[in-house]
């Protein structure tokens, strides 16, 4: 996503922290952008939606919300 994003705005770049709440089956519940400086909201949202699709390993855990910054810098 972030590269194709990239070819749009070359100059795209930033961080990007997410609250992503996990199961103890695995699933990720809920994923929210609590800030972010790229300045690119669409991307943002598209980024919360993905990760909401993936399937940690199942712990006999109660569920969990970590903090998670992504840095976007563009490889040359």
């Amino acid at each position: 996503m972030y590269n194709r994003a990239l070819r749009k705005d070359p100059t795209l770049r930033g961080v990007v922290v997410l609250d992503i709440t996990i199961a103890p089956d695995g699933r990720v519940l809920d994923c929210k952008v609590v800030s972010s400086d790229l300045g690119a909201p669409k991307l943002e949202k598209k980024l919360a939606s993905r990760v909401k699709t993936f399937k940690f390993k199942a712990k006999d855990v109660d569920k969990v919300t970590i903090r998670y910054p992504l840095d976007f810098t563009p490889v040359n």
